[in-house]
């Protein structure tokens, strides 16, 4: 495809979203060749998820069928075609990274077959009349790409809604069905299926940085806290687990950091030269600060101030901030159902420290407690799979940005016996 040709089909793609009113942003440009950079909100409901089109094949895909007709189903892989009916989910077989059955053991369990490469369809058949019909059948390139997803069985879930389906009709219908053919299949032959989730879009990464060259190690770190931070970095897709992953590196130092300042008050008491180890009104004072200190019960939300007051610098959180202006941006705005807690540079009466530990502490009780169940009353959940689950990952971000800091502050000369 030469430049007119790419640039003739660009504006017709663009002229169909402008008529089907679907907002996009544009970044393209053929002035000396073809820079094809095209991301359409493409509807999802009430809101909208991210589609990338980065080049010509993406175009031709997008402008070869009905995209106007369709619309994104909640977080799934899923989509239906609001005029025919027809929807269709990829399929996924969760925690198969490392595969306990074979693909052919796994498309048996639904009914389908592999001939070389082809995999055939299979209609579960209706035990009533009336009753939308479920078939399994191979992933179309459709889906692929308005999911902006795919899995390595290539076998969706299709299911035939009544013409005219709104989303919310459509969404209530392939959860209802899909968790009924699932749970019988996982009944009747131990496989588990479900439908893929999307990955939550993000704007692509820079590539230009120079690689980092990598020097014999010259520090170690605590066992523990790095077999979770290690976790929290294979918990992709799974945005709470990793959140939670991540908290527990910095909770594991909270009795080292938390009795930090406790111990530089001793440490100085001790230093003063008037101190005298056999004089009683000397040793009073040791014991005074002792007591002082367990006076009052130490909440979690103390202790994550403190630790994060001796691990992170105002530098390093500034620097972190700079990295990404849009994630910035992201902390200085409430996120619905995830957190009210700012982190505004800005502040003045309260440290950048203080802010992310309010901030991370908000986010952990929505995750691990019912309502009622914290120091602070009433909490609302942040459960699995829900579109708050979803915006996660620039919380994910700032949790592993803490993590790596409490490992570095936490971490000590690497000797290594010879």
């Amino acid at each position: 495809m030469d430049k007119d040709e790419a640039k003739e089909l660009h504006e017709r793609i663009t002229d169909r979203l402008d008529v089907a009113k679907i907002k996009y942003t544009d970044s393209s440009d053929f002035d000396e060749g073809i820079s094809l950079d095209l991301t359409v909100q493409f509807p999802c409901g009430r809101a909208a998820r991210n589609i990338y089109l980065w080049d010509e094949d993406d175009l031709e895909k997008f402008d070869d069928f009905k995209f106007e007709d369709f619309t994104l189903l909640g977080s799934y892989a899923a989509i239906a075609n609001r005029k025919t009916g027809q929807i269709e989910s990829i399929l996924t077989v969760p925690g198969q990274s490392k595969p306990v059955l074979r693909k052919g053991t796994l498309l048996k369990a639904l009914g389908i077959t592999d001939s070389n490469g082809n995999l055939n369809s299979r209609v579960l058949p209706e035990s009533e009349i009336d009753q939308p019909s479920v078939s399994f059948g191979p992933t179309t390139s459709t889906v692929k790409l308005l999911s902006q997803s795919l899995d390595s069985m290539g076998v969706s879930l299709f299911v035939s809604a009544p013409p005219g389906v709104n989303y919310d009709a459509a969404l209530e219908l392939l959860e209802r069905l899909s968790n009924s053919v699932f749970f019988s299949i996982d009944i009747g032959t131990g496989a588990h299926f479900s439908i893929l989730r999307h990955a939550p879009s993000r704007r692509r990464q820079r590539t230009s940085q120079a690689p980092v060259p990598i020097e014999y190690p010259k520090q170690e770190y605590d066992k523990a806290p790095m077999a979770l931070y290690w976790y929290a970095r294979s918990a992709e897709g799974m945005p709470l687990l990793q959140f939670l992953a991540y908290y527990q590196v910095i909770e594991y130092y909270y009795p080292v950091y938390y009795s930090a300042e406790l111990g530089r008050r001793i440490r100085a008491i001790l230093k003063h030269p008037s101190f005298r180890i056999d004089r009683d009104v000397d040793i009073a004072k040791v014991v005074a600060a002792l007591r002082g200190s367990r006076q009052a019960a130490v909440s979690e939300r103390d202790q994550l101030r403190a630790t994060l007051k001796e691990c992170l610098s105002q530098e390093d959180i500034r620097e972190f901030l700079k990295e990404d202006a849009e994630r910035a941006t992201h902390y200085l705005a409430k996120s619905k159902g995830i957190t009210g807690c700012l982190i505004n540079p800005e502040n003045r009466q309260n440290e950048l420290s203080y802010q992310i530990a309010e901030r991370i502490y908000d986010i952990r009780c929505k995750i691990v407690h019912t309502k009622g169940d914290t120091e602070d009353g009433e909490v609302e959940l942040l459960l699995p799979y829900s579109p708050e689950a979803d915006r996660m990952p620039y919380e994910i971000d700032l949790a592993r940005f803490v993590a790596r800091q409490v490992l570095i502050a936490s971490s000590r000369r690497l000797e290594v016996a010879a």
